[in-house]
């Protein structure tokens, strides 16, 4: 109707009663609808507003009209979180609004602590020479799995590595025949849609995980493969870039780049020992600080400021 529910006398506005307890924060994950849903809780309960955005409400906010609608309402929320530096950047250069730098805090995704390898299996693998590449995802077009394929299929020595793409969805028919139209398909195995603990496990096993998905917020499976041993190949310039550091960490590629992807690999493959020490033990480190506990106690600390 137009109406606001929680203006004095509407028949929807509810009184608190002294006992009860009332919320401090209101935390919009995403804009359309949550801010503006919770813009109308938060005024009720006199509670905190704040935003965190994805890479969805970057898309959302180029629409001219659900910018203007976003920026109605941008003076009630306290603070905005990014979940990815891309987001961040990406926003800020679109926000014409009066918040200042204290106002923002990028803060991101975390994984389990007991989903870090352990230090006895994470010994074993840096011992055993590397042959198996792994991707895990949704396999529809963003994800760029045929740029994977494509790439594996121009590798030298392809017959000695694997492929392994775990994920289902609308491009897997096309992918499968791709991969036989390369004359790889003996080397490239579907294996289908797995729960999460089963996917963890296939990532203890690989040696990479490679995925140039364009555009991604973050991508958590990123970090999971990192905790699990695995040399990571993420997107240049999309979400992960910033936790993962070429050539430090993990490895950043191009999202539409076949040739870049097929470089990248053959250098990985070649590494020697301590290459693939110095890498592995500094994404392990980097996913030591990217657990729950952490992120959640810092997501806390920044929003109470």
């Amino acid at each position: 109707s137009g109406e606001d529910p929680c203006a004095p006398g509407h028949p929807g506005r509810q009184k608190v009663r002294p006992d009860e307890e009332i919320p401090d924060f209101i935390i919009c994950d995403t804009l359309n609808p949550s801010i503006y849903i919770g813009e109308i809780v938060a005024r009720k309960f006199n509670s905190k507003l704040i935003a965190s955005l994805h890479n969805s409400d970057i898309f959302y906010t180029k629409n001219d009209k659900n910018y203007k609608k976003f920026i109605r309402v941008d003076p009630s929320i306290e603070r905005i979180v990014f979940r990815s530096k891309n987001v961040e950047q990406k926003f800020m250069e679109r926000y014409q609004g009066k918040k200042n730098k204290n106002d923002f805090s990028t803060i991101l995704f975390g994984i389990e602590k007991k989903d870090i390898m352990s230090e006895e299996k994470f010994q074993n693998k840096l011992d055993r020479k590397m042959k198996e590449i792994i991707v895990a995802c949704s396999l529809k077009k963003l994800k760029k799995v045929d740029v994977l394929i494509k790439a594996f299929s121009k590798l030298n020595n392809r017959n000695n590595y694997i492929l392994r793409i775990i994920g289902d969805g609308p491009e897997r028919n096309n992918l499968e025949k791709l991969s036989e139209s390369l004359d790889c398909k003996s080397c490239v195995l579907f294996e289908g849609e797995k729960d999460h603990e089963k996917v963890l496990e296939y990532m203890e096993k690989a040696d990479v995980f490679a995925m140039v998905s364009s555009p991604e917020t973050f991508g958590l499976v990123y970090v999971e493969a990192m905790a699990k041993g695995c040399i990571t190949i993420g997107s240049k310039g999309e979400g992960i870039d910033g936790v993962i550091h070429d050539k430090q960490n993990g490895f950043l590629c191009k999202p539409d780049s076949v040739e870049n992807l097929k470089t990248i690999l053959q250098e990985i493959m070649h590494l020697n020992k301590d290459e693939k020490i110095k890498i592995l033990y500094s994404a392990r480190s980097t996913v030591e600080d990217l657990t729950y506990e952490k992120l959640s106690s810092t997501f806390l600390s920044r929003i109470q400021q």
